[in-house]
């Protein structure tokens, strides 16, 4: 999975397992990759950038499920002479596919009423977020279904919170009187 970590989004779809061979292994030999005592997948060695390389698409619900986090690889050659030698390499990884993210808005043009002075100005909309959010994370808001503001999640006295500035005669004509508020975050595994 390039990064030695399983996130949910891999969790759910082929994952690449990759490696080299070296000493007698030669073009056209098969790697078999095993997890949990599995052939889970069989691929062929192929020469790559000068070197002989080997990349098996596993279901990443098998790595996700398995008891021990770890891959087996196994490549047996055969010489011109009939001799044969098996090379066997183990791998651990990692499972990451838990993260959560929580978005509050907490007011709208402060008092949560726009006036006549508002509906012709810019008016914060303002929240919190939590969960797995960090500084940075874009937030979106959105009325009647089009999105009205974009903006940056950022730390204030310790909360992280973020202010969209949305046209107040955006938010006097909606046909609901109604803010959404979208906040997306991805960890270091991906998820």
């Amino acid at each position: 999975a390039t990064d030695g970590v399983i996130n949910a989004d891999e969790a759910h779809s082929k994952v690449p397992v990759t490696g080299t061979v070296g000493a007698d292994v030669k073009v056209g030999d098969t790697v078999t990759v095993v997890v949990d005592g599995q052939t889970v997948g069989t691929t062929k060695v192929v020469e790559q950038d000068g070197k002989l390389t080997w990349t098996a698409e596993v279901d990443g619900s098998v790595l996700d499920g398995a008891t021990a986090d770890s891959v087996t690889a196994t490549v047996t050659t055969t010489d011109e002479a009939g001799n044969s030698a098996t090379a066997t390499d183990d791998h651990p990884y990692n499972i990451d596919t838990d993260i959560a993210a929580a978005i509050t808005i907490t007011s709208i043009a402060t008092d949560g009423v726009i006036n006549a002075d508002e509906a012709h100005s810019k008016v914060p909309v303002t929240g919190t977020v939590g969960a797995d959010v960090k500084v940075g994370d874009t937030v979106t808001v959105v009325v009647d279904g089009q999105t009205v503001g974009t903006t940056k999640v950022v730390e204030q006295d310790g909360k992280l919170t973020w202010t969209a500035e949305v046209d107040g005669s955006v938010l006097d004509g909606a046909t609901a009187d109604s803010v959404t508020a979208t906040v997306t975050t991805t960890d270091e595994a991906g998820n």
